[in-house]
């Protein structure tokens, strides 16, 4: 019941973060320099424009009633209208976050498994190999995904064409196919990263005393290192995981740029671009949103694998 508890208290947290960033996402279209009508409907509008725009998003009314009209149309699934397309940006933002989502997905799932279970081996076997493995992941946090972008493409699009230089591709092998090297690049500092982490909090439980308590009472060495050591160790490595997932998100739009992918980070840098508020106001509350609900998926993920350390906070 504790367990519960605590989530409803999480779900309770991210809504009233949901709240506080929408206001202030809000807040900086109404702070924006210059009249906002001028961006809404174009600087050369007719007054009867002007005023229509004015009433439509109740441009005449004090600031926390323009918020609550704001967000009544949001919770409604209504961010507005793109003044630049006329189309809404609920249809603008769709197809490209199905791209993103792609893109996200196979990066978070590179680095899950190729960052946790390296992690593990290293923590577990301390040995030359293991060495050097950390060796090129303390090298590869360094590496923006941007650098480790331009690299992939140099080495495995243009010298060996075993990888095509656009993302994109049509069905899910050619999908997974076009989005391989975008991914990889995406992950890249973050793998780097959990293979530190995991590695460090395997080490630290494999020499904790209940530990060789465990193997002293003669239970088989693989279920000491999945109950006691790999279990404990998780827990950390999760927010580690989660929060880097997380930055991923919002990371995106550099490697979208530069695969051509027409995904949800590109179409934020086009929209900057064109002054299309209307869009940087509907993709920035986008990307908290996935901020909040990877975090409550942190808090799930504690419940499934420690459900004493979820019941203790």
């Amino acid at each position: 019941m504790s367990i519960v508890i605590v989530l409803v208290r999480r779900l309770t947290g991210a809504l009233l973060t949901m709240v506080a960033s929408s206001f202030a996402v809000f807040g900086a279209m109404y702070l924006a320099p210059g009249d906002i009508t001028d961006v809404l409907i174009g600087g050369d509008a007719s007054p009867e424009a002007i005023a229509a725009a004015r009433a439509e998003y109740h441009l005449d009314d004090p600031f926390v009633v323009q918020y609550w009209h704001w967000l009544e149309r949001v919770l409604h699934g209504d961010l507005g209208v793109s003044p630049i397309f006329q189309v809404p940006v609920v249809d603008l933002i769709g197809p490209r976050l199905v791209n993103s989502l792609w893109l996200v997905g196979l990066a978070t799932l590179i680095v899950v498994v190729g960052g946790i279970v390296l992690g593990t081996l290293v923590g577990l076997r301390p040995n030359r190999l293991g060495r050097a493995i950390l060796g090129l992941a303390a090298a590869g946090v360094a590496v923006p995904p941007f650098v480790a972008g331009v690299l992939l493409l140099a080495l495995f699009s243009v010298q060996l064409g075993w990888f095509p230089t656009l993302g994109g591709g049509e069905g899910v092998l050619d999908r997974l196919y076009h989005l391989a090297l975008p991914a990889l690049a995406l992950a890249t500092p973050i793998v780097a990263y959990v293979i530190n982490v995991t590695a460090a909090e395997v080490a630290t439980e494999a020499e904790r005393e209940h530990v060789e308590t465990a193997r002293s009472r003669g239970i088989p060495n693989r279920i000491v290192t999945r109950r006691h050591i790999v279990r404990n160790a998780l827990i950390p490595v999760t927010t580690a995981t989660g929060l880097a997932a997380a930055s991923m998100i919002a990371g995106g739009a550099v490697i979208e740029v530069a695969f051509g992918i027409n995904g949800v980070g590109s179409y934020l840098v086009q929209a900057v671009h064109q002054r299309d508020i209307v869009v940087v106001q509907g993709i920035a509350l986008l990307l908290v949103l996935s901020f909040v609900l990877v975090s409550m998926l942190i808090d799930v993920l504690y419940a499934v694998i420690d459900p004493r350390a979820v019941a203790r906070t």
